[in-house]
């Protein structure tokens, strides 16, 4: 993955951490929550797909957007209050070849916002790890996959670099 598909549209606090990302490889990162701003929000927002399903409270992307910018401040405050609560998630099974089921968990639409905006700050940290890595069977966005799978222990502790950059 080049540096400018992991840079493109970050806020700059975030390049920040991309940029002691690559300083630091075996470096621990621990308060990323105030990373997660309005514009990151935003930005969760707009790679939402316009055809995604319906979430589980039954708010479409259309309808939350509507008035997106107090709905993203509300959501914000809630979580910088800490008074954010991940809502249930509907556990919903489909069909798959020869009678078997796969089973799939739908969330809210605001539940999906925030982790997409999670997602992007630690796959700015978690990327960088496996952005010019030989050892990574795959390539492009899999290296963050692939670091979870690894053994990601909380939020806190970061897995060393497999190799290092040139």
């Amino acid at each position: 993955m080049s540096d400018a598909s992991t840079s493109g549209g970050m806020s700059p606090q975030l390049l920040e951490v991309v940029e002691r990302a690559r300083r630091e490889p075996e470096g621990r990162f621990h308060a990323l929550a105030h990373r997660i701003d309005v514009p990151a929000l935003a930005r969760a927002y707009h790679r939402m797909r316009k055809d995604a399903a319906v979430g589980v409270d039954g708010v479409t992307k259309e309808q939350y957007g509507q008035d997106l910018e107090r709905n993203l401040r509300d959501l914000h405050a809630r979580m910088k209050a800490k008074r954010y609560r991940h809502q249930p998630i509907r556990r919903v099974h489909i069909p798959k070849a020869q009678g078997k089921t796969r089973p799939i968990g739908i969330s809210a639409f605001e539940d999906k916002l925030v982790q997409d905006a999670v997602r992007e700050v630690l796959e700015a940290i978690y990327e960088q790890d496996f952005l010019c890595g030989q050892d990574n069977a795959t390539s492009g966005r899999h290296g963050f996959g692939a670091n979870l799978r690894a053994g990601l222990s909380g939020l806190l502790v970061r897995l060393p670099a497999r190799t290092q950059c040139p």
